[in-house]
């Protein structure tokens, strides 16, 4: 019964004088700052490198072929995003195995195509995508690239 008088008497509440006037409604919180990226692109340059193009929002709509090539029966591809300013390789149409890389400036990222044939690489950053290769190693030792960079 004691605390339920302190409870009811206010005792213990914070009592610091806060301005008098009406209480703003809560509202949405406030967008984070602006970022000159498209909507639903994450990354720029190099906070995209070695990152996923899609899950970044960099393929799709901002993402488009700028080498390709085919080996054996797969197609492979260069494709960069103008609003990331990075690029990656594309598998498509391979066997489970096959890999493609992108390479740029020393730097080489890689992938396996799964059970679908495709697959794609991490991003690497490069100021266009013509900056960048593609090379598929196919299981049956078949090798080619898109023109060197």
């Amino acid at each position: 019964m004691f605390a339920a008088a302190l409870y009811l008497s206010g005792f213990g509440e914070d009592r610091t004088r806060r301005p008098a006037g009406p209480a703003a409604a809560p509202g949405p919180a406030a967008p984070p700052a602006a970022s000159g990226l498209p909507v639903g692109v994450g990354c720029h340059r190099g906070a995209c490198d070695g990152q996923d193009p899609h899950a970044m929002g960099c393929g799709g709509s901002y993402g488009a072929t700028v080498a390709s090539t085919v080996v054996g029966t797969a197609l492979v591809e260069v494709r960069y995003s103008s609003a990331c300013d990075a690029a990656w390789a594309r598998i498509s149409r391979a066997a489970p195995g096959d890999t493609v890389e992108v390479t740029t400036a020393g730097t080489v990222r890689s992938a396996a195509a799964d059970a679908d044939g495709d697959a794609y690489t991490p991003m690497v950053v490069v100021p266009a995508g013509t900056d960048a290769g593609a090379c598929a190693r196919l299981r049956s030792g078949t090798e080619g690239c898109t023109a060197a960079p």
